[in-house]
């Protein structure tokens, strides 16, 4: 018990002090410094996420190995504004490789990093994946990189994915893995509005 009351005092003096800090330096200002605040609030890229909520139907291609035919499935996405307009939570339901299937994901837009933020957990593995992304034409595209579980040799293997927004109802996205340096295309998604 004591040992628990010490890690959450310790807990509370790391997320509370820098905020305590920041109020006392600004302390005839009314409080925390603005600029931070700011970047603490939805932006412009949060309600471009947004715009994605609703119900998706999604067209599925894997490639096991590229030069053999993917395998084909479909399944459906429901996307739902939370944190306030803050992130963007994906919940897909279909098949991959006949069986059931489960994926959440959870993407936002870090004000801080200036950097799309996308994480994944699904019902066939235990592993997560985390990625960061940058865009060159206002959010319309997005390549996201980083990496994930290499299921059959262990450890990480680098991963890209590119998120392409053709439209309000459709978006495209091609995802790549790289294996001993070359990488090769292993997803492609095909999101479109159900109306």
């Amino acid at each position: 018990m004591r040992m628990r009351s010490l890690w959450l005092v310790s807990v509370l003096a790391v997320v509370l002090c820098p905020l305590a800090w920041a109020q006392g330096e600004k302390e005839g200002e009314g409080g925390m410094d603005p600029a931070a605040m700011e970047k603490m609030m939805p932006g412009p890229e949060h309600e471009a996420l947004a715009k994605q909520a609703g119900t998706w139907h999604v067209a599925m291609k894997q490639w096991q190995d590229p030069a053999q035919p993917p395998m084909e499935a479909i399944g459906t996405a429901e996307f739902t504004v939370i944190m306030d307009g803050r992130y963007l939570h994906q919940v897909y339901k279909g098949e991959m490789m006949g069986m059931p299937f489960t994926g959440w994901g959870i993407d936002g837009y870090d004000r801080v990093l200036g950097k799309y933020t996308s994480y994944w957990i699904d019902s066939m593995t235990t592993s997560s994946t985390s990625l960061t992304g940058t865009s060159k034409d206002g959010g319309k595209t997005v390549e996201y990189t980083g990496a994930m579980a290499d299921f059959e040799g262990g450890g990480m293997v680098q991963v890209r994915w590119v998120a392409e927004h053709k439209s309000d109802d459709e978006t495209h996205i091609d995802m790549f893995v790289q294996h001993d340096g070359q990488e090769t295309r292993s997803m492609e998604l095909v999101y479109t509005r159900k109306k």
